[in-house]
């Protein structure tokens, strides 16, 4: 129950006892909450803090590391490009930084809660593997083995490697960002809300001092204890204030805060050296005097960001192309923005500006508009005709090579524009090769012919891939193309001239033959007919024309063989069986090896694919060859097989007289014969024999020296099916 005293005689008002003490209990419950509130946001504060330092620390080192990434590729490719050893100066000092930027990455990983480190454990052996491929590239050029070393950086493998590198690097400095916007909100929240704590407080307090002044005339020890409860509080206030401060000067960035004026408050350390101003020369000014930006190509005057945001109330940043004027007058690119910062209530009490140096990503962004230079130079100074097409399958770009052949503009050409120049009878063709290629997105091949500006229409070989972004998405196509019709004309006229050749050959098989079996025929009739009646000259030029015939018929069937091996027929063949074709062969060459005394063995031989007409012509002519060419001793003949990779490898070896090395490339032309008359033949067996291997995709050659013997090598593909 509380108690009450009369302060108006009997007959005034009862004031309660416990009245005195309540303003005291107020002030009390106020001051705890002032103080539960304030260690909630100094804690909340510090967390921010540190998670800022963390996100910024994370995103400078990634920009770091991506910089001197770019620095060492540029390095390398200047370097390739030009052989100049000075080009490498970027290259080397890309590699003196980049253990700079990994350790900056390194130490962010070690502070309190990493939230980045599988994305940057991700990206550190991205960035090994470049650096290996720079290096294995410049260690060849280096060498003297330039193509290889351009071969490497046409593969594509650095392009893909750096896409991967900058799209980590991409994620990794979007979380930051993200986090480090995350962190910034909370942290104008957190002052802001101890801003108000401390404004609600203040108003409490005061109303509750008033209230003990009327209330207790004889407090006066209470109401100083009330007083020096708002002055810790007033202190707790500025000490919050000055934590902030501590907090924005560590900032990466450089900041300026303001009051609702627009003049200066506060400047970090970082505003300081881009701005050259000093806090205690800056404070109270107009903040137009300290950030002086102006349009980048113009020089104009950008209007100051703070005033929209106090203006407006919202955030706002700056338009692309601004650059800050500092005080000794150097000018570098920025990007910035502005937040107000709220009072009790929403009033903008000030503006807080954020912006940083892009000096490095401007000049990173040059070096990618001088790329584009470098290669529209090369694309505009190559043998070829080279082309781009966007995403809506219209052309975008044309070389210099392809505008002077179809003598037309660029803007005449762009879109479907040159399409004007396509073959009637070909744009069909043409359009349904690229449809299906560009909506499979894999590249394409074909061949179609495109009006010149001579007004005649040239073959040309089209091939196109398509080009592939950051995300590894499909952002455009590019394509080349080459003048084939020469090429397409000797090829008609090669196939005139085969066609020529067979017609001549079945012309001598089925024409010439005749007349030849009817010489002999006639001669042999004349010999037996006037046995004993011919003297020994007649006889012997009947002879003499016999044999010739002969030799003649023998020559017509083997120049039929020959011609009839250019027909392609090796989709339908099948598999044939070696060692049947060489006990075929042996068979046939039974009265030479049974005449010479001959020994012909043979290993396991594999099945291959192929006619078997082919491949007894093949083993008869070198079994053959190998027999008529023996020497004093009796002829041996050894064939065997091995497979290598994809190949199978047949030896046909022998102990015969041999070929000298000056004769090994000769031996295999049409008519080449080393022994002239006194070994019979007609000198197309082995041409025979390399038109088989050819025709099945492989290759025949000799090893041998005069006088010690020869071995005959031919391979031929191996596929499935095929047992040795």
């Amino acid at each position: 129950m509380i108690q009450t005293i009369d302060t108006t005689k009997k007959t005034g008002p009862k004031i309660p006892l416990g009245t005195e003490l309540l303003p005291l209990l107020f002030a009390v419950l106020v001051v705890s909450l002032i103080a539960i509130l304030s260690y909630r946001g100094w804690t909340v504060f510090g967390h921010v803090s540190d998670q800022l330092a963390i996100s910024q620390q994370v995103f400078d080192g990634t920009d770091n590391l991506l910089s001197s990434l770019k620095d060492a590729e540029t390095g390398q490719r200047g370097y390739l490009l030009t052989g100049e050893d000075r080009y490498l100066e970027p290259y080397r000092q890309a590699l003196k930084s980049l253990p700079a930027a990994l350790t900056e990455l390194g130490r962010a990983m070690a502070l309190p809660r990493p939230d980045q480190a599988e994305r940057i454990e991700a990206l550190k052996p991205l960035v090994q593997q470049k650096l290996d491929e720079l290096r294995q590239t410049i260690e060849l050029y280096q060498a003297k083995r330039g193509d290889d070393a351009l071969a490497i950086v046409r593969s594509d493998r650095g392009k893909a490697l750096m896409d991967q590198i900058r799209q980590q690097c991409a994620e990794i400095q979007q979380i930051a960002n993200n986090r480090i916007t995350e962190y910034s909100l909370e942290a104008e929240s957190s002052a802001n809300q101890i801003g108000l704590v401390g404004t609600l407080g203040s108003i409490s307090l005061f109303i509750l001092l008033v209230s003990g002044t009327i209330a207790i005339h004889k407090g006066t020890t209470r109401r100083q204890q009330l007083i020096e409860e708002l002055r810790r509080s007033e202190s707790q206030t500025k000490e919050a204030h000055d934590w902030l401060e501590t907090t924005i000067a560590s900032i990466g960035d450089g900041v300026i805060s303001t009051d609702s004026a627009g003049r200066v408050t506060l400047l970090n350390s970082v505003a300081q050296s881009l701005t050259g101003w000093s806090q205690e020369q800056a404070a109270g000014r107009p903040l137009e005097e300290i950030f002086v930006i102006t349009n980048e190509d113009t020089g104009a005057v950008v209007e100051n960001p703070v005033h929209k945001a106090l203006r407006e109330g919202r955030v706002v940043g700056l338009a692309n192309h601004t650059v800050l004027t500092s005080k000794d007058g150097n000018r570098r690119p920025i990007d910035d923005s502005a937040a107000p910062i709220r009072a009790a209530g929403g009033k903008v009490s000030g503006v807080v500006l954020v912006f940083r140096d892009v000096t490095e990503r401007k000049e990173a962004e040059k070096q990618v508009k001088k790329s584009v230079e470098r290669f529209e130079l090369m694309a505009d100074n190559a043998p070829v005709l080279i082309w781009m097409a966007g995403l809506d399958r219209g052309c975008t770009w044309f070389n210099k090579p392809w505008l002077d052949f179809v003598g037309r503009t660029l803007d005449q050409e762009l879109g479907r524009g040159w399409i004007e120049n396509l073959h009637p009878d070909d744009a069909g063709r043409y359009f349904e090769t690229f449809s299906k290629s560009f909506d499979a997105q894999t590249p394409f091949q074909l061949e179609y012919r495109l009006q010149r500006r001579d007004g005649r229409y040239r073959w040309l070989l089209a091939q196109g891939a398509p080009l592939h972004g950051a995300k590894d998405e499909v952002t455009s196509y590019i394509g080349s193309c080459i003048d084939i019709t020469d090429r397409k004309e000797a090829e008609e006229e090669l196939q005139r001239a085969n066609e020529d050749l067979n017609q001549f050959a079945f012309a001598a098989s089925h024409d010439l033959q005749e007349p030849l079996r009817m010489i002999t025929s006639y001669s042999q009739l004349l010999i037996k007919r006037h046995v004993g009646q011919l003297d020994e000259e007649t006889a012997l030029c009947v002879n003499f024309i016999t044999d010739g015939t002969q030799r003649m018929r023998d020559l017509l069937a083997d120049l039929l063989a020959y011609t009839q091996l250019a027909a392609d027929g090796r989709e339908t063949a099948g598999y044939v069986d070696l060692n049947v074709i060489f006990q075929q062969a042996v068979a046939n060459l039974r009265a030479s090896i049974d005449e010479t005394h001959a020994v012909v063995s043979s290993d396991p031989l594999p099945r291959v694919r192929g006619e078997e007409a082919h491949f007894l012509q093949l083993f008869q002519n070198l079994v053959g060859n190998a027999i008529k060419y023996h020497g004093d001793a009796a002829p041996k003949v050894r064939v065997s097989a091995s497979k290598k990779d994809s190949f199978w490898r047949v030896e046909v070896a022998d102990n015969g007289v041999g070929i000298d090395p000056e004769y090994h490339q000769r031996i295999f032309g049409v008519f080449k014969r080393l022994h002239g008359k006194s070994i019979p033949g007609t000198g197309i067996g082995l041409a025979i024999c390399q038109r088989v291997v050819e025709r099945y995709g492989g290759r025949i050659w000799v090893d041998s020296r005069a006088n010690e013997g020869s071995t005959f090598f031919f391979t031929l593909p191996s596929s499935r099916g095929e047992i040795a």
